[in-house]
Order: structure tokens, then C-alpha cells, then sequence
């Protein structure tokens, strides 16, 4: 690290020492840091007096580190008194590691360094971050810089940059791995609205958002629209500035308008952006969002590209203020003005006026300035505004729908335009050149079509004289959304992802190269998953990957032609998602269109620094997460705290959180005192005469006399508390953002101890401060147990996919779902591999035998216990197709456990089909034993004494009716008969593949087969013989077989969800008229009939 800072570093700071004042040590470490906003972090803080002066401004967030729990403790009391806990945090660390992820710290202050070695220094800065050391021979600081990397990019606009090409020379960004930070708001404010984020750039290491921060619980609230500058490595708001009016919230579905984000822009250190709708251009400073000028002859700016210290401004006076009415959502051929101004000091340089610049195509270059006038694709001068040439007849538009944009991205000494006026009608895969025979026209002004079936075209145009290239064919891009075309490397390409039609393009990737238009490079997608419709935003993309969303996020290389998919994060509509600084960010959403998983908030997520992450666990893992506080061992405070006595001990009052009082409340209610604490509150919870709430934002817990209202207490945390404590047997217990479970004397807030939940003490940006990775809610459980029993029940299971067979890589990214899990796979897909990963908790190792049951684990597979195999249920392979619907329960030899953490591992296979992992016990065997031996009764054993009543009582019937030959009789021998082949398919767990879909028939079949009878029977009970109705309840049994069999099983799900229920249905309507007509008194049928027909119906239902 020497050799690398030593290249920014700035001789000795001379001027000032240690002894000096710490407010004046502070405004020169600022000073000569030279930066202005983020994480500062405060290494042997001491007192903390340094570390709070720190803090120059409300753009900082301070952290002051001690290696002395005691140091740490005076500290926080001598920064709390002061109000100022929570933005200045002081924390405890080990003098080796920065408790910190990768590229967080803006500014390094280090009064001590302990053992802090220069390599962990350069982790954990970010880019253009700064150490200040504090040397202790001479007393004097000396001042390093981290350099940003050259393989880092900015986002300056909303298609990247001025030439419209959205794609970023962002080498670092990588399919995301971890969270480096998150922020607010926390969700979108409405689906069917106006989308709440709007705009996002990036330069100078920071990011501007303009979001809407009203209210989430009802969109008729107003709006709050914001431009909110963070720090783009910790997520640090650096400054806010209300935008009024911006836009209306109340916008129609899936409308845009597309042209809002290119209101923003920001270049170095200046933003340039509109404060409102109809509003001039206003430059403000990036760091402090200061405003530097006002560029008034832009009122009324739509879009704003800025080109080499030259402001370009399309300005219509008129029509964006008509927009807040949301009432039209088309853009209108209407007249624009073209201004180019100087950005430094506002000179305007020239100006024009133009019957229309279609949103979305004005771009430039060094030379020359491009648009679509609605008719053609202009070129002009960007030293005078002049005519250079004039391209082609896309047109003429009429006007266009708010939600797209054409694209007209400039590359190489290329124009490539997107447009949909023109059809390629011959299909071939390579581009026609310029004036040949396949040269398309258009006649008549139109309205730009939407959801077109054919597609749009590609025009490539020389930008030095204007001549069109070549035309070749362009599939639709998003869905609702502006149109792709992304330039990587001279090669524009163009991916399939949407059809108007189904919603769902063959996501075939074509690559042309861009002076000639032949197809270079043309491949699908890779990985067999579900497709849904591209969200309502465009792609970008990097140099190395393109960056779509049909579902989530895929992250397609084009080099190695493979799809990287990441289901469980997505952008915003509209604008989408933002590649920059080795991250993707994604504004918040409200969208729930394909939810898998669901990331809230404003993420910023990374594909590295995962190695970093693995070291700190590692690390931690041979380190006691235990730390004992000075209350350890004495003797618990008398507790009597109960429901029954008018206490509230938790969050809802209890572990079931029913939140309901034991105790009679007066209707008549007066206030008995009043406490002011200051800032956000959680919840309070009382017991044994105290009251107990947490202030979140402070890091504390507070008790408070429950009669008076006098304070008793209070303890400050490491992070956020974010609700109250739990008070059980005299003390307090709550779980703290740091990843840390406290238990404190319920008397007396002295610490008993700590523990360390999370599995290292790593922390990122969250919601404007400093978080564990792996932070605990405040409100945690306790359940009473007995510690002899030794019960482990299991509430999460961790997810990754792997190779059949194969073990999970060391690197795997594991999701975690509750328990019931269940899953569904396309049908017809391959065989997969899966891991399923669960944990459990043992005070001490059980001495005897133990057991694992499994109530429902529909695909088997191969079990271990700390990675020792202790069992295989038969799984899938390609031959044999397995569902399981019995209990497992296997042993577990007592040797393979230890106290603390144990592991639980599943290798399964699957393929298509519902699938579920449910009911998972770790227990000692003889208790476990009874509940298997009930649940297989339950699951296995019942459904054959079905079975076998079903065929005596076909049987019986059977044999009657080839004595009567009543109808009757033969209905319900029919019924029966179905029932049991139904029983049959719950029975055959195991089946060569062949004979799946044989069985499903067989099953679909007699479960149509068993309602149409049985509907049939209890309507004719009920004097109902139509005929027709007959034959429409035969048919519509047929159907799910059919449907099946077409489908080669594709619509089993479907059929799960619809077609069976309705059979259900329709039973249930034909009972409920046998039923009315038996109670009008009509002829009664034989008590046997009666009997087989409630005997049938019970074993259906």
C-alpha cells in the first residue's frame, strides 16, 4: 500500500499538532482531506471530543473506533449528553480489521493505529478516500490518498453519457454478490402510478436520485419529490433539495412519461438539472447542492445533455407544465427550441427552433449535435447550430406514446436509430445496405405505433456527411419503454426480449457490427428459468455484459454468450437501473410482477469484495462471540412480570405477538405524566414498574419509572435498537443493528452480555448510518424450553443451485426462505441440482439418540449432519421420476453434534413440477419417533385404508348392480372405482420418467371422473336429469386430461390451481341441491344409496 499512496501522498502537514484544540485539529483535518462529505471514521478515538468535531456538517457521518471497552462506554455518554449520538457513533474494535465491507471510507482519521496494517487501510477507503495519520514521534498528520481506479466509470446522463450510448466503460461492475448499501425510501408509493423513482446519475464518486418521498399508504397523499445527493460507496446523504412541482404522482399506469430522466444530469462537480416541471436549467455544486446559476433562458427545459463544457437544452415553454394534469399520456409534434449555452457562466452560444425534437434523440458529440425532428434525423453544427445534413424520412410522426422514446445513439462516427415507422419485410438476419431495393418508406403522418408485432428497424447513419449506411431489423426492447441499442466495442446490439404477442421474447442476443450491419455475434439464452415480461424500463449494459430485466436482472456476456440471472433484484420502472463505480444501483419499486424475492429500498449492490468478506468471517470464527459485561454472573433482579398482572414484557405483549392485554383497560383514559425522550421512538413494553422504549436513531434504550414517568436508565448500543427489549426473568434483552444480542440488568442497564449473532463484525451504509451486514432485530423471542429435552426446531432453509450430486461451491450465494418452502420448475425442464442448507442451536451435545424428521421432502435426497452423511432418501435421476408425500425420519448418531451451531445439509435433485421442503425437526429419536408414526399414518397409511374402502365399496356396488341394473348402483360403483385409481397415484412414489405422464393422466382423469359422477349422482338425487347437463359435466371433466396430454404437461400447474378447485365446486353445488330437495320433502333414496353417497363425499372432500 506504501508504494500505491505514496504516489498521491502530500508532504508533511506542518501547522498543526496533537495539542491544538480538537475543533481546530478537526477543521484542518478537513481542510486538508479535502473532502466534503461521507464516513468519516476515527480510529483510537479516546474520548470521543475529536471524533464529535469531526461532524463539521450534516453531510458527515462520523464513527469513532476504541480498542478499550471502557474508552468506548465514556464516550458514548460524553457524545449523547451533547444530543449528538447516533450521526457520531463510537464502536469497539479488535485494532486489527475495519469492521467495514470494501470502498466505504470517505475519510480515515487514525489517532492510533494499533495493529492496523496498510493493506486493510486501502480495503476499506474508497476510491479518492483519505487517511490522516496521526505520526507519534513528531505529533504531526500526513495525508494519503487512495486513487480511483481507471477500470471505474461515472453515469453522467440518463443513457450514460451525451451520446446516447447507454453503456458504461465500468469494467468492475459484476453480477452482484453483496450489498454495499442501502437507502431510502423504502418502497415505491404505487404500481398503477406515477413510478417514484424518476432520474439517477452518478459523477464525482457520488449519486443523484430525484425520488418521490411521499407517502407509501395511499398515492392520493402529495407527493415529496426530492433530489437527493449520496455518497456513491456508503450511500451517505450528502444533501436534499425539494423539486416542487415536479411531476404528478398520479400519472396512469405504465405511462412514463420516458423524457423525466433526461431533466438530470451531473458532470464532475456540478449538477445540472430542472427544480420543477416548466423550470429553467439550474446548476448547483455537487457537494453541497449550493445553487451556482440559474440559466434562464432554458424556462420550460425538457431535456438537458451536457457535451464538453456545453449546455444543450430542449426547451418547450408550454407543454410540460400541461403534463401535470395526467391526464394525456402521448407527446405531441410540437414546437421545440434547441439552446446551447456555456455551462460556466451561461452564455448562450446559439439557438434554434424546430417543428419537433422528438424525446430521447438529442445527443453530441465534439463536433456535431443530432436529433429527430418527427420526419428526419438532423445534424447540426455545435459550434453554431447550423445544418450540416438532413437523413432519411422516418415518418412523419404525428405524435408518440409518453411511455417510449426512439433511440438515437451516437458511436464510433455512427448514428444508430431506432425507429418503428419502418418494416423489414424480407426477415433476413442481415442488414440492407443504404438505397437498396429493401429500402422501406412511409406515407402519411402517423402516430409512432406501439406493441407492434413486426418489430421496429435500425438505420445506421455517417455522422461526418449524413448518409444513411445501412437498415437492418430491430426487435422491440422493454416492455413500455424506450427502445435499445447498445454499441460495445463497435458492435450494436439488439436483444429479443420482448413480443407483443405473448410479452415474452426467444431473449436471442444479435450483435451487428456497426459501420456494415452484418451479424457478427447471435446466440439465446443459456439457462432453462421462467421468462416474464421485461420490465417497464430499457436495457443498459457495460463492456462486458448487457443488462436486461425480463425478470430480475440478467447479466448477459457477451463474450462468453452466457446468461447471469438474478431473479430477486430489479430497477424501477421507468428509469430502470444504473451501472457505475463496480456497482449496479437500484432505485426502490413497488412492482410485484414476478416475485421470487424482493429487495426493498435503494440498493447498491457489488460483485466484489466477496474474498474480503469470506477473510472477516473466517477471522471472527476462531474469536469468542461471547463478550461478558460487568453484571455478568451476579444474580438476576425478582422479576414477578406477567400478562396477568397488567404487564406487557415484549413487543405485542407476548411470543405469539397477539397483542392482547389479560387485564380489564378503562374506557376512560387520562394522561398520568409525560416524558419528553427527543427523536424517533419505538414502541414502548412495561414490566416490573418499568417502562421500556428504544430510541433507534440514538442507538438506546431507555427505562423509565412506569408510575412516574422519571428516568431510570438508558444504554447505548452499537447501532440502531429498532424496538423495544423483551424483559424476561429481570432482564432486558434485544437484538441491535451491529449484529449483536444485548442483555442488560432490568434494574439497572448494567451489560450481562453480548453476543454476537452475526457471523462477523462487518458493517455497510444503511438508512444514512453505519449497519452490520447481518443486523438483528430489536425485538427478539424468548421461548421458555426445556434445556434437557434439547429440541431444535428449524424455521429457515438457505438455497443455492448446484450440479446434481455435486456438493455446493465455497463462494455459493445462498438465499433464505421460511419454512414451508415450496417451488415450482417448468415443466419439461431438466433435471437440477439443489442444496438446502438449515441451522440449529444446541445449548449442550445430547448424550442420547437423536433424530431429524423430515414431514415433507417431495424429492428425497442425501442427508448430513456437520458434513457427515447420516442418510439417503431416493431422489430423481434421469431414468426415475420421485415424489415423496410420506415422512422421513433418520438417526443421527449423538457424536456428530456440538454445542453452538449445527448444520443440517440436503443434495437433492428436482425437476419440473411443485416441489417442497416442510415440517423439519432435530430431536431427541423417542420424541420424535410418535409424531413420524402419526404423520405417516396421516399421509401414507389413510390414503391406502381409502383406497381399500373405495374397492370393497366398489365391489359391493358393483355386485349389485349387475344384479338391479340400477343406474344408481352403476353411478356410484363408477365413483368408486375412480377414487381408488386417484388413491393409486398418491400411493406410487417412485416411477420410471416414462410413466409420469401416464399416471398424471390417470390421476387428472379420475379426479374429473370422480366430481362429474359424483354431481351427476347427487343431481339426479335431487329430481335433476338434464341431460345436457350431464354430458357438460362429462366434458368438462375430460378436460384437465386433455389439456394435460396437449400440453405435454405444461398446464398441470394451472390445472393445480383452477380446474381442481373448480371440481370441487361443482360437487359441492350438486350436493347443496340434493340436499334442498330432500328438505322440500321429495321421495327419499334407499338407506344404502344415501350411506355410499355420504361415505364418497367425505373421502373427496
Amino acid at each position: 500500500m506504501k508504494k500505491v499512496l505514496t504516489l498521491v501522498a502530500s508532504a508533511l502537514l506542518a501547522g498543526f499538532h496533537a495539542a491544538a484544540s480538537d475543533a481546530g485539529i478537526a477543521e484542518t483535518l478537513l481542510k486538508e482531506s479535502g473532502v466534503q462529505g461521507g464516513l468519516i471514521v476515527h480510529a483510537g478515538c479516546g474520548d470521543g471530543q475529536l471524533t464529535a468535531a469531526l461532524r463539521a456538517n450534516d453531510s458527515f457521518q462520523v464513527q469513532g473506533l476504541d480498542t478499550d471497552p471502557a474508552r468506548v462506554a465514556a464516550a458514548r455518554e460524553a457524545i449523547q449528553k451533547t444530543g449528538a449520538y447516533g450521526p457520531i457513533s463510537i464502536i469497539e474494535w479488535d485494532g486489527r480489521r475495519l469492521p467495514y465491507v470494501d470502498n466505504l471510507v470517505n475519510l480515515l482519521v487514525i489517532s492510533d493505529k494499533a495493529q492496523l496494517g496498510d493493506d486493510e487501510i486501502l480495503r476499506a477507503l474508497a476510491p479518492e478516500g483519505v487517511v490522516m495519520t496521526l505520526e507519534p514521534k513528531s505529533g504531526q498528520w500526513t495525508r494519503l490518498q487512495k486513487p480511483r481506479p481507471k477500470q471505474m466509470d461515472d453515469w453522467t446522463h440518463y443513457l450514460h453519457g451525451p451520446d446516447n450510448n447507454a453503456v458504461s466503460r465500468d469494467q468492475l461492475v459484476e453480477p452482484p454478490k453483496r450489498l454495499q448499501w442501502i437507502g431510502g425510501p423504502r418502497y415505491g408509493r404505487h404500481h398503477d402510478h406515477m413510478s417514484s423513482a424518476n432520474a439517477m446519475v452518478a459523477a464525482g464518486g457520488r449519486v443523484f436520485a430525484i425520488f418521490d418521498h411521499g407517502s407509501p399508504q395511499s398515492i392520493q397523499l402529495p407527493s415529496r419529490w426530492q433530489l437527493v445527493a449520496r455518497d456513491a460507496f456508503n450511500g451517505l446523504v450528502l444533501w436534499r433539495k425539494s423539486l416542487s412541482p415536479w411531476f404528478t404522482q398520479m400519472y396512469p399506469l405504465k405511462s412514463g412519461p420516458a423524457i423525466l430522466p433526461r431533466r438530470l444530469v451531473a458532470v464532475e462537480d456540478a449538477v445540472y438539472v430542472t427544480l420543477g416541471i416548466g423550470e429553467p436549467v439550474t446548476a448547483l455544486d455537487a457537494a453541497t447542492g449550493e445553487v451556482r446559476h440559474t440559466y434562464k433562458q432554458t424556462d420550460g427545459a425538457e431535456e438537458i445533455v451536457f457535451s464538453e463544457g456545453v449546455l444543450l437544452v430542449v426547451v418547450d415553454p408550454v407543454t410540460p407544465k400541461e403534463l401535470l394534469s395526467g391526464g394525456d399520456n402521448e407527446f405531441m409534434a410540437e414546437k421545440r427550441r434547441i439552446v446551447a449555452l456555456q455551462a460556466r457562466d451561461g452564455k448562450t452560444l446559439w439557438e434554434n427552433e424546430w417543428p419537433w425534437v422528438v424525446p430521447g434523440t438529442l445527443g453530441a458529440d465534439a463536433q456535431r449535435v443530432v436529433f429527430y425532428d418527427g420526419s428526419s434525423v438532423i445534424g447540426l453544427n455545435r459550434a453554431d447550430g447550423k445544418e450540416l445534413w438532413r437523413c432519411g424520412t422516418f415518418g412523419p410522426v404525428a405524435s408518440m406514446r409518453s411511455y417510449f422514446m426512439p433511440t438515437l445513439a451516437l458511436s464510433d462516427g455512427v448514428a444508430l436509430f431506432t425507429h418503428n415507422v419502418m418494416r423489414v419485410s424480407d426477415g433476413g438476419d442481415d442488414a440492407k445496405p443504404a438505397g437498396g431495393k429493401k429500402k422501406a418508406k412511409a406515407a402519411g403522418a402517423t402516430k409512432a405505433p406501439f406493441d407492434l408485432d413486426f418489430g421496429t428497424s435500425l438505420t445506421a447513419i455517417n455522422l461526418a456527411t449524413g448518409q444513411a449506411l445501412w437498415t437492418g431489423p430491430h426487435s422491440p426492447s422493454g416492455y413500455r419503454s424506450p427502445e435499445d441499442a447498445l454499441v460495445i466495442n463497435g458492435v450494436v446490439w439488439n436483444a429479443d426480449i420482448y413480443n407483443c404477442k405473448s410479452m415474452r421474447g426467444s431473449g436471442v442476443m444479435v450483435g451487428r457490427d456497426i459501420h456494415t450491419g452484418k451479424v457478427l455475434s447471435e446466440f439465446g439464452p443459456d439457462v432453462e428459468t421462467y421468462w416474464f415480461h421485461h420490465r417497464c424500463y430499457r436495457s443498459k449494459a457495460t463492456e462486458k455484459y448487457i443488462l436486461t430485466s425480463r425478470t430480475g436482472i440478467e447479466f448477459v456476456d457477451v463474450e462468453k454468450k452466457h446468461w447471469n440471472c438474478n431473479h430477486w433484484v430489479r430497477g424501477a420502472c421507468l428509469y430502470g437501473t444504473m451501472p457505475a463505480y463496480g456497482m449496479i444501483f437500484n432505485p426502490p419499486h413497488p412492482c410485484a410482477c414476478y416475485l421470487e424475492a424482493k429487495l426493498y429500498g435503494f440498493n447498491a449492490l457489488s460483485g466484489q469484495g466477496v474474498e474480503s468478506e469470506r477473510q472477516a468471517i473466517e477471522a471472527a470464527s476462531t474469536t469468542e462471540r461471547l463478550f461478558k459485561g460487568p453484571a455478568y454472573g451476579s444474580a438476576a433482579p425478582s422479576a414477578t412480570a406477567s400478562l396477568e398482572s397488567g404487564d406487557w414484557p415484549m413487543l405485542r405483549a407476548d411470543a405469539a405477538r397477539s397483542g392482547r392485554a389479560r387485564t380489564a383497560i378503562p374506557l376512560d383514559l387520562k394522561p398520568a405524566w409525560e416524558a419528553k425522550l427527543g427523536g424517533k421512538l419505538t414502541a414502548p413494553v412495561i414490566a416490573d414498574g418499568k417502562l421500556y422504549v428504544a430510541q433507534p436513531d440514538a442507538h438506546t434504550v431507555i427505562a423509565l419509572d412506569a408510575e412516574s414517568g422519571e428516568p431510570a436508565w438508558r444504554f447505548i448500543a452499537g447501532a440502531r435498537v429498532d424496538s423495544p427489549p423483551a424483559i424476561w426473568r429481570g432482564r432486558a434483552i434485544f437484538g441491535c443493528a451491529d449484529g449483536y444480542v444485548y442483555s442488560l440488568r432490568a434494574d439497572s442497564g448494567e451489560l450481562v452480555w453480548r453476543f454476537r449473532a452475526a457471523p462477523a463484525d462487518l458493517r455497510h451504509g444503511a438508512f444514512e448510518q453505519i449497519e452490520s451486514v447481518w443486523p438483528v432485530s430489536g425485538s427478539v423471542l424468548i421461548r421458555e424450553t426445556d434445556p434437557a429435552a434439547g429440541a431444535a426446531e428449524i424455521r429457515t432453509v438457505d438455497w443455492v443451485s448446484t450440479a446434481v450430486g455435486a456438493a455446493p461451491p465455497e463462494d455459493a450465494r445462498w438465499l433464505r426462505f421460511d419454512l414451508p418452502h415450496r417451488w415450482t420448475a417448468s415443466e419439461g425442464a431438466g433435471l437440477q441440482g439443489v442444496a438446502l442448507r438449515m441451522r440449529f442451536t444446541l445449548a449442550q451435545p445430547p448424550a442420547d439418540a437423536w433424530a431429524v424428521l423430515l414431514t415433507t421432502l417431495t424429492d428425497g435426497g442425501r442427508v448430513s449432519v456437520n458434513g457427515r452423511f447420516i442418510g439417503a432418501i431416493p431422489m430423481p435421476d434421469e431414468r426415475t421420476h420421485v415424489r415423496w408425500r410420506r415422512p422421513h425420519l433418520l438417526a443421527i448418531d449423538p457424536a456428530l453434534l456440538v454445542a453452538g451451531e449445527n448444520t443440517l445439509l440436503v443434495q437433492s435433485a428436482y425437476r419440473g413440477g411443485p416441489h417442497a421442503l416442510a415440517g423439519v425437526e432435530v430431536g431427541r429419536l423417542a420424541e420424535l419417533s410418535p409424531r413420524h408414526e402419526l404423520q405417516f399414518f396421516l399421509s401414507h397409511t389413510l390414503t391406502w385404508i381409502g383406497a381399500t374402502v373405495a374397492a370393497v365399496i366398489a365391489l359391493v356396488f358393483g355386485v349389485l348392480w349387475l344384479r338391479r341394473r340400477e343406474p344408481m348402483l352403476g353411478l356410484l360403483t363408477l365413483a368408486a372405482v375412480f377414487w381408488v385409481v386417484r388413491c393409486s397415484y398418491f400411493l406410487v412414489e417412485a416411477m420410471p420418467i416414462e410413466l409420469r405422464l401416464w399416471l398424471r393422466l390417470a390421476y387428472y382423469g379420475a379426479s374429473g371422473g370422480f366430481a362429474a359422477v359424483m354431481a351427476i349422482t347427487l343431481l339426479r338425487l335431487s329430481a335433476r336429469t338434464a341431460r345436457r347437463s350431464e354430458w357438460m359435466l362429462v366434458a368438462y371433466a375430460a378436460l384437465g386430461p386433455l389439456l394435460l396430454a396437449v400440453t405435454q404437461q405444461h398446464a398441470a400447474p394451472y390445472l393445480d390451481r383452477l380446474w381442481l378447485p373448480s371440481l370441487m365446486l361443482l360437487t359441492a353445488a350438486a350436493l347443496a341441491a340434493a340436499i334442498a330437495a330432500r328438505l322440500k320433502g321429495r321421495e327419499t333414496p334407499p338407506a344404502v344409496v344415501l350411506a355410499a353417497t355420504v361415505v364418497a363425499l367425505a373421502a373427496a372432500l
